[in-house]
């Protein structure tokens, strides 16, 4: 029973068709009187039909409540529609002769030439007549005409779409600067750390001087070359520095030689990580293999990506006015902080409390 105002959901009801009496002068739902507006909302609504198609249903509403109410009916093959009756509201009541037959002896996919199992139920597909050209949707003395009640949509034209598009950009910092002076393109280092333009026919590049101190993890990507061969497999790959920028000794190659500064391979062989375990180390150079526009060095990051939005964001328009008050913004650590302002207009952040 629903009283006036009553608003009612029910999800996944599921109802058998029986061939007795069942359900005679039943209905689902009751209201206290016609003038009840209510709203009512029946989700997943299920039949499962019986052996013989002279079957019953009870109705859906057992009193015709306000013509305000709003009825949603969401039923096999049946969305949004619903049948007005003297009786009530009855979604698919019955298959019985001359009672909207939705299962009929000869039924076909439209335009396919194939029947339709008559024992099965097809959720959301109207039989077709092949014969009417029409659904099947009989109720005995012409063509029911299903209809839905109107929705009107929300007014969102006080929000501004953003206008942009997301991109991969690096999350981490590049320490290749390209632009120092240190920075030689068609060079190597050698065994004692020094430079050398010996390169024969590769393509390498020594980078600048990165500050680096023990317990510094340095990581290394040369997309357009691998350490695997050429220069890179043969010649230092990086070399350690102290505070006057001259070697430690601590000189890197491709092959493993069991030293504290041996270099960690990416699978692919395009890059690799050093671990600093030296205290005297105040700089590392690293040398690379082909060309240095997308090479990256980084300090204690790993070299990984995230999307960012580039453009515009999405705003409310200017008639909308937001109390800073219900504002806030999260730290770092999780802190929620709105504005505060005083009566001379000064701002400052206070501890925003829910």
């Amino acid at each position: 029973m629903m009283a006036n105002r009553a608003t009612v959901t029910v999800c996944g009801l599921q109802l058998y068709e029986r061939s007795a009496d069942t359900y005679t002068n039943t209905a689902l739902v009751d209201v206290t009187g016609p003038t009840a507006q209510i709203a009512l909302s029946l989700i997943g609504f299920s039949i499962i039909r019986s052996a013989g198609r002279t079957g019953q249903l009870p109705d859906l509403l057992a009193t015709i409540p306000s013509a305000d109410s709003k009825i949603f009916l969401a039923t096999d093959g049946l969305n949004g529609y619903f049948y007005p009756t003297p009786s009530g509201l009855v979604p698919y009541d019955g298959y019985a002769s001359g009672n909207r037959q939705y299962l009929a002896d000869t039924v076909a996919l439209p335009g396919q030439g194939g029947t339709l199992d008559a024992d099965k139920y097809y959720p959301g597909m109207s039989v077709w007549d092949s014969s009417l050209g029409k659904p099947k949707w009989w109720t005995g003395s012409g063509w029911w005409q299903p209809v839905a009640a109107p929705i009107t949509p929300a007014d969102t034209s006080f929000v501004q779409a953003a206008e942009g598009e997301y991109q991969q950009q690096p999350n981490f910092t590049n320490a290749l600067n390209t632009a120092d002076p240190d920075f030689k393109p068609n060079t190597r280092l050698n065994g004692s750390g020094g430079e050398s333009t010996d390169v024969r026919t590769y393509t390498m590049w020594t980078s600048n001087y990165i500050g680096c101190k023990s317990g510094d993890v340095i990581r290394v990507r040369c997309p357009d070359g691998t350490f695997e061969s050429g220069g890179g497999s043969i010649w230092p790959i990086a070399v350690q520095y102290n505070g006057m920028k001259t070697s430690t000794g601590a000189v890197t190659y491709k092959a493993t030689s069991g030293t504290s500064y041996d270099a960690v391979f990416d699978s692919d062989g395009k890059g690799f990580s050093i671990t600093i375990n030296d205290l005297s180390v105040a700089f590392i150079r690293i040398v690379g293999n082909g060309d240095a526009a997308g090479a990256i060095i980084t300090k204690n990051q790993e070299i990984a990506y995230k999307q960012v939005w580039v453009g515009t964001p999405m705003q409310f328009g200017d008639e909308v006015k937001q109390n800073m008050a219900n504002v806030f913004v999260q730290a770092p650590n999780d802190t929620l902080y709105t504005i505060a302002v005083d009566n001379s207009g000064n701002l400052s952040a206070k501890a925003f409390t829910q």
